[in-house]
C-alpha cells in the first residue's frame, strides 16, 4: 500500500472538509478449483483502491475509487455530493489502540498456484474414492492477502494485514434419479486447516446419506448441526443489526436489557478477538477499535451490532462491527459469531431422541421476511433419528416457523463447539417445529 497517496489524499481533505475518514485497501485473491475431481482452473486476483468519506457543512457523503487515474475525481466529486447527503451526527472514531489481533500469516501471503493446487490434490486424494457412479467431487482451495491504511481527521491513523486460507469441498450425487449435496469447508487466518478432519465430516455424512429412509411423524424433535443452527442466526443476526433496530424495523427494537427472546440456555457472542479466525482484525472500517460483545446473555438481548451511525442513533456506544466496500456507506456486520456450549455431549443428544431429524442445512436461507424471523425451508440436507441412532436421510421435507418462537423451544446445548470459518457454534436440540413433507 502506498502511504504517500493516502497520507496525500487525507492532507488534502483536511483542507477542504470538516471531517473526513479515508482508507486505501489492497486485495490479492489465489483461487484453484477442481471439478470431477480435476484441476479446471488457478486463478489470481488483484484489486486495491481507495474510499473515503467527507462531512462538509454538517452533511456526508461517500466516496471511492479502484482507479488511480481517477483518484483526484472522486476526491473532488465525493466533496461536492456532500450538499445533498446526510447529516452527520456522530464524531469520527478517535486515536486509539486496536481490539483484536491483526491475523497474518506470511505462509499464507506467500502461497502461489503451484502451492494451491497441491493442496487440492491432497484434499481430493481423501476422498476421490467416493466419486463415481452419479458421484462428482469438486474442490475449491483459496488464500486471500488483504492490506488495510486508514487516517481520518479525528486523528485515527493505522494500517494492518490479514490473510484466510479456505478450503471447501461438495459431493453432489444424481444416483437413479435422487438428488444430494454435501457441503464441507473450513478456513483459517493461517495454513493450519485440518485436512483430514474436513474430509472426515465429509466422508461420514456421504456415507449416512446413502440410505434414505421416511419419516415416520412430523411432530418430531430436531437436532440442528452447526451448519443448520448458522441458518437460524441469519434472522437473529438482522434482527441485532443497530441500522434495522434504529430504523424500526427490527422486533428486537425495544427488547434491550429486557426479559428473554430465546431460551434462557443460548448466549450469542460477537468475537473480533479470536486468534487466527477469519473474522478478526484489530479496528473495524470505520477505526473504532474492534471487541468482543455479548449479543445475546440467558436469552436476553444485551448488545446490537453497532457502527458509528447507529449507535448515534440509538444513543449508544460503537461496538466496532462497521463493514464496506470502497465506495459505498459503512453498515453493522458480525466479526466472529460464537455461540456457548451447553452441558449436552451429542453422542447422549442422539441417543436421547425415540424419533426426530438431525438438520444439516437448509435450501434457501434468507428468503422470506428475514427480519421478522419466519422461514419456510426445504432440508436440504437432514437425517432421520430412531431410537437414538441415526437410521439414514430423509429427502422431500420442508421445515417452517418463525426464529425466535423455535429458538425459545431448546432443549439441549451440546457441550462442545466447532469452528466452521468465522461461527464456532455447538449442535441444539428443539422440540415442537413444524416439519412437512
Amino acid at each position: 500500500m502506498s502511504g504517500n497517496r493516502i497520507d496525500a489524499v487525507a492532507e488534502n481533505l483536511a483542507r477542504r472538509t470538516d471531517a473526513f475518514e479515508t482508507f486505501e485497501v489492497e486485495q490479492r485473491d489465489l483461487t484453484a478449483s477442481f471439478e470431477a475431481g480435476a484441476l479446471r482452473s488457478a486463478e489470481t486476483v488483484e484489486r486495491n483502491g481507495l474510499g473515503l468519506r467527507v462531512v462538509v457543512g454538517g452533511r456526508m457523503a461517500v466516496g471511492g475509487t479502484g482507479d488511480a487515474t481517477a483518484l483526484a475525481r472522486t476526491v473532488d466529486a465525493t466533496i461536492e455530493a456532500a450538499a445533498f447527503g446526510d447529516r452527520c451526527a456522530f464524531e469520527f472514531a478517535p486515536q486509539a489502540a486496536g481490539g483484536g489481533p491483526a491475523c497474518y500469516s506470511p505462509a499464507v501471503a506467500e502461497m502461489n498456484a503451484d502451492r494451491l493446487v497441491a493442496v487440492g490434490r491432497e484434499v481430493v486424494g481423501r476422498l476421490e474414492d467416493l466419486a463415481g457412479d452419479g458421484v462428482t467431487l469438486n474442490v475449491r482451495v483459496m488464500a486471500e492477502s488483504d492490506g488495510m491504511k486508514f487516517a481520518n481527521s479525528a486523528g485515527q491513523r493505522f494500517d494492518y494485514r490479514t490473510t484466510r486460507h479456505r478450503v471447501s469441498v461438495s459431493l453432489q450425487s444424481f444416483a437413479e434419479g435422487d438428488i444430494v449435496g454435501i457441503w464441507e469447508s473450513d478456513s483459517s487466518a493461517d495454513a493450519g486447516i485440518d485436512f483430514d478432519a474436513l474430509a472426515s465430516r465429509v466422508r461420514e455424512k456421504f456415507v449416512l446419506s446413502r440410505q434414505v429412509v421416511p419419516l415416520e411423524r412430523t411432530d418430531v424433535p430436531v437436532i440442528l448441526t452447526p451448519h443448520g443452527l448458522d441458518a437460524f442466526l441469519a434472522p437473529l443476526m438482522a434482527g441485532l443489526d443497530g441500522r434495522n433496530v434504529a430504523d424500526g424495523v427490527s422486533p428486537l427494537a425495544d427488547v434491550l436489557g429486557g426479559e428473554p427472546i430465546v431460551d434462557t440456555r443460548l448466549t450469542v457472542i460477537d468475537d473480533a478477538t479470536v486468534t487466527g479466525r477469519p473474522g478478526t482484525r484489530p479496528f473495524d472500517d470505520e477505526g473504532v477499535p474492534t471487541a468482543r460483545t455479548v449479543l445475546i446473555e440467558g436469552g436476553c438481548v444485551k448488545n446490537f451490532l453497532l457502527d458509528l451511525f447507529s449507535a448515534a442513533d440509538l444513543g449508544l456506544t460503537s461496538t466496532g462491527n462497521a463493514a464496506r466496500d470502497l465506495a459505498t456507506s459503512p453498515a453493522p456486520e458480525h466479526s466472529n459469531l460464537v455461540v456457548a456450549v451447553g452441558d449436552t455431549p451429542l453422542a447422549d443428544m442422539i441417543a436421547g431422541v425415540k424419533e426426530g431429524l438431525l438438520i444439516d442445512y437448509l435450501m434457501g436461507v434468507g428468503q422470506g421476511n428475514l427480519l421478522a424471523g419466519d422461514y419456510s425451508n426445504a432440508i436440504g440436507l437432514g437425517f432421520a433419528i430412531r431410537d437414538g441412532r441415526i437410521a439414514g436421510r430423509v429427502k422431500g421435507l420442508t421445515l417452517a416457523g418463525n426464529v425466535y418462537r423455535d429458538l425459545a423451544r431448546v432443549t439441549a446445548i451440546e457441550n462442545a463447539a466447532h469452528w466452521r470459518g468465522a461461527t464456532c457454534l455447538p449442535h441444539v436440540r428443539l422440540d415442537g417445529l413444524s416439519v412437512s413433507g
